[in-house]
């Protein structure tokens, strides 16, 4: 975020102020989308808690851990979205303060900011792990075997993916303009 602020044409040692504005707004709104899908995500698993309320003790222990996972995952959630939120306040607060504020405030909370991304993926995962024990009670064993096979791949190929475009250092071979892209 900061490195792309800097001031390449003047070297200037302060950020450019339109580039800071700009990657303000752009984490601002990343962090509202993080925000508004944690707030999605509790609202089904509020739901699927609530339709489920006639649990009873002699249900198999399956099930009742299923449900458990699920309500945490609902806490997990409303944390996240809440982490969000206060990334989103601070951020909008931050604009109007001189640069060397702004930065060291990133860089202190840098931390927090990350946490919020890291909470909603593990709260995607306390979605999907109850769904993979309770589709026992809906479908055959052999497709709950499919629905559980198919969850693992798309996390494997969702994870990969993440760190490939996400985490890794990117390098890339530019070609020229001549070869359209092909």
């Amino acid at each position: 975020l900061l490195f792309n602020c800097i001031d390449d044409i003047n070297n200037d040692p302060l950020l450019n102020p339109e580039k800071l504005n700009l990657a303000l707004d752009d984490m601002s709104d990343i962090y509202d989308k993080l925000f508004n899908f944690g707030l999605t995500l509790s609202g089904f698993q509020f739901v699927g808690l609530t339709l489920e309320r006639n649990l009873k003790e002699d249900e198999s222990l399956d099930l009742r851990i299923a449900y458990f996972i699920l309500s945490i995952g609902f806490i997990t959630s409303l944390f996240g979205s809440l982490l969000s939120f206060i990334s989103i306040e601070y951020i909008r607060g931050i604009r109007d303060e001189d640069q060397e504020f702004i930065i060291s405030g990133i860089k202190k909370y840098k931390t927090i900011f990350k946490l919020a991304d890291i909470i909603l993926y593990l709260d995607s995962i306390l979605f999907v792990v109850p769904l993979n024990i309770m589709i026992y009670n809906v479908l055959d064993i052999f497709f709950g075997i499919i629905f559980n096979s198919l969850s693992l791949l798309f996390f494997i190929l969702g994870m990969y993916f993440h760190y490939t475009i996400i985490i890794s250092r990117q390098s890339y071979n530019l070609k020229k303009i001549d070869d359209n892209f092909n």
